[in-house]
Parts: structure tokens; sequence; C-alpha cells
């Protein structure tokens, strides 16, 4: 668990200890807080810490600033 969950109890916990945690909607699914974590974590195989983000149509990220950091590589591609 991430060191948000060290500094205070959380209101609701959700521990899915033996499989996917999973949630689905036809229409939309919001999160709407002060502030959002995410973490993955390096599991006992050594290929898990993945996050992945995928869209039909558009990806839009509005804020006041945006930082990235990879230690390998990045890369932002585009076929147009």
């Amino acid at each position: 668990l991430g060191d948000v969950y060290k500094r205070q109890v959380p209101g609701v916990y959700i521990d899915a200890v033996n499989g996917d945690l999973v949630l689905r909607s036809n229409k939309r699914i919001r999160i709407e807080a002060e502030n959002i974590d995410i973490f993955a974590k390096l599991g006992k195989d050594g290929e898990t810490g993945i996050i992945n983000i995928e869209a039909n149509e558009t990806v839009a990220i509005k804020c006041k600033k945006f930082d990235a950091k990879a230690t390998t590589s990045a890369k932002i591609f585009s076929d147009k």
C-alpha cells in the first residue's frame, strides 16, 4: 500500500486478496477527491508494476503542471 494509508485511516477500504478488482459501468465511472494516488508496485514475478490507459478516442490531461520521469525510456508517437 502507498504511504497515504499509513498517515490516515480510510473511510472505505476494499481488498481483493485473491484476484482482480473490476469496476464496470455501461456509462461513466468518476473518481473525485482532493487528491488521487495510483500505485502499481512490483510484484513477485518481477513483471508487474504497470499502469495502462487506453481510449478509443481521446485522452485529455488538463493541469497547471505536468511532470513525467522515466529511468529507461520515454516515447511520444503519432502516425499523423
